[in-house]
């Protein structure tokens, strides 16, 4: 018992670097019908503000994770760390939307230092029976810092301009900054020296950016021009010579054979959808509530903070429950909540009382709680101690591409469909876009039930649950 609550003490320092980045992340949620308004723009262009981001993590959470395989928890932290304190200033400032842009491009660095870190703790210092419930936990808190987030900017949001919010971001941040220098001993596992895969990385960068930034510009302009079909010529190019150049190289930044691993692979994807329907919901609802129902700020704050909060009990018995039910059947149900969540929002129109929204909020934050941390134990299983940080930044590739991409597909449909003479009609294209939104989460139900079977019952999985 004293070993246990040593070990959860040295963790401490690492998920309260991981839960404040994502709570000060979260500015651009609730706030981002506001950023778009102020720079003239409308929901057609604020992909930018979640691509940037979500680029920059699902990119560049290898390198962390590679990062923190060879320097450790702590450096990876603190460049988290800096990189979100230097996107705050830039966005609190800038008057230019594309500087902005690259503002919440460091801001996305920070996040794919933070929560691989987190992941790679997990990963080598907790027992194995434990890991179900330590990743539980982090993605619990993580909930609390998404929760949290809405509900203080909403509130802030109707006191201050948003600009401030970057600005009073920085208090923290510097606090943040001391207690991981002061708390966080060191690496955890064995460094390694080694140079990074610098080619892999920018084939990686151009593969993956030239495919954001296609499924951004799908719903802005046409096919007819030459820009579309040179960026997806981009994309498949530089991803194909990404794959073959990681499989033949010995430190590869991100282990694409880990791609082939159906135990790591069904998993990971899950979180794909995971990050997919969490980025629909934190930037449709608030244009809906705001936009659309002209609601106060406030209303889409509360909003955020049931979906991310209402479900953290269960997300703290997660591994006590597992031991009664395998990953596979919480998988389904846990997606199957989304199902019905989305569907409700499917149904919603400008009478549909303010309850059924908190209700659909509820419902969804039990899909959340089950599969915010179970993929991630479960993909890492197969992974070696000394590779944990490059899987774990692998999983936050896969999983900010789901963001990624439905931030890119979906949320400029609000400003384009039900649109009158250029004006969009947010109370209108809502339920339609939810409606793509639903059947995108009918592929991950049936994803579920290919899940891995285990269960947590601090015994050796059988041969069956352990084949690739």
């Amino acid at each position: 018992m004293h070993s246990e609550k040593k070990l959860w003490l040295h963790f401490l320092p690492v998920l309260t670097a991981a839960v404040v980045i994502t709570l000060l992340s979260m500015i651009t949620s609730v706030g981002i019908p506001y950023i778009t308004d102020s720079f003239g723009l409308t929901s057609r262009q604020a992909p930018w503000i979640n691509t940037a981001g979500t680029m920059a993590s699902a990119v560049l959470a290898p390198l962390l994770g590679w990062v923190g395989d060879r320097r450790g928890v702590r450096t990876q932290l603190q460049i988290g760390i800096l990189c979100a304190a230097v996107s705050n200033l830039i966005c609190a400032f800038t008057d230019s939307f594309l500087i902005f842009c690259l503002g919440r491009f460091l801001g996305g660095i920070s996040l794919a230092a933070a929560l691989p870190a987190a992941m790679k703790y997990i990963s080598l210092q907790f027992p194995e029976e434990k890991k179900v419930g330590g990743f539980a936990v982090l993605a619990a808190c993580i909930c609390i810092g998404s929760g949290l987030g809405p509900a203080i900017v909403g509130l802030a949001l109707s006191k201050i301009v948003w600009r401030n919010l970057f600005l009073l971001s920085e208090i923290p941040l510097v606090l943040l900054g001391l207690c991981v220098w002061l708390s966080v001993s060191g690496p955890y596992g064995e460094p390694r020296r080694s140079k990074p895969d610098v080619a892999g990385m920018m084939l990686l960068f151009f593969g993956v950016g030239a495919l954001l930034a296609l499924l951004t510009l799908t719903t802005q302009y046409s096919w007819n021009g030459i820009l579309l079909p040179a960026l997806l010529a981009v994309s498949l190019i530089c991803l194909a010579c990404f794959y073959r150049r990681e499989k033949k190289t010995p430190e590869p930044v991100l282990d694409v054979s880990l791609l082939t691993n159906r135990r790591f692979i069904i998993p990971a994807l899950t979180g794909f959808f995971i990050y997919g329907v969490k980025c629909y919901c934190c930037t449709a609802v608030p244009y809906y509530f705001t936009q659309g129902l002209h609601l106060p700020s406030t209303v889409s704050g509360s909003w955020l903070t049931v979906y991310f909060l209402s479900g953290f009990p269960l997300s703290l018995g997660l591994n006590r429950i597992n031991r009664r039910f395998t990953t596979r059947a919480l998988a389904v149900f846990g997606s199957a909540t989304w199902l019905v969540s989305v569907g409700m929002l499917v149904l919603s129109s400008a009478d549909t009382p303010l309850w059924v929204f908190f209700l659909s909020a509820v419902i969804s934050s039990v899909g959340i709680a089950i599969l915010g941390g179970m993929p991630n134990a479960c993909a890492l299983k197969t992974v070696p101690a000394e590779r944990s940080g490059t899987a774990s930044g692998a999983i936050s590739t896969i999983s900010n591409l789901g963001a990624a991409m439905i931030s890119a597909v979906l949320i400029p449909l609000l400003s384009v469909i039900d649109s009158r003479g250029g004006v969009p009609d947010y109370a209108a294209s809502f339920p339609k876009t939810s409606l793509i939104m639903l059947g995108i989460l009918a592929v991950c139900f049936f994803l579920t039930f290919f899940f891995p079977v285990s269960k947590n019952s601090g015994i050796p999985e059988t041969k069956e649950c352990d084949e690739l």
